[in-house]
C-alpha cells in the first residue's frame, strides 16, 4: 500500500469521475481498495464526527493512492479545528 497520506479529518466527501481507482480504507487491519462509481458520493466520517456523535458514527481511516497507468485529478479542501480545540459529544436535551 503506497498511500500519499492517511486522513482522519472531520468529513471527506468524494465523487469519482471516471473509473480510476485511488481510494483505500482500513478495515480489520487491511487496506482495501474502493471501487469507483461515477454517480455515487463516498462519505468518510472522521475523528471529529465520531466524537461529536459519541461513537454512533465510526471514523474511517482512508488514503489516496497513485495509479501509475491512468491519470486522476483530486481536489481537496480541509476545515479543521486548531490543535488545542476540545471536541466532545453534542449535548442532548
Amino acid at each position: 500500500m503506497d498511500c500519499l497520506d492517511i486522513l482522519t479529518n472531520a468529513l471527506t466527501i468524494l465523487l469519482h469521475e471516471g473509473r480510476v481507482a485511488g481510494l483505500q480504507v482500513l478495515k480489520d487491519g487491511k487496506w482495501l481498495s474502493v471501487n469507483p462509481h461515477p454517480t455515487l458520493f463516498v462519505v468518510n466520517i472522521g475523528d471529529q464526527l465520531q466524537a461529536l456523535s459519541n461513537g454512533m458514527h465510526k471514523s474511517v481511516w482512508h488514503c489516496a493512492t497513485v495509479n501509475a497507468d491512468k491519470a486522476r485529478m483530486s481536489v481537496a479542501s480541509f476545515l479543521c479545528p486548531c490543535d488545542h480545540a476540545l471536541i466532545s459529544p453534542a449535548k442532548t436535551h
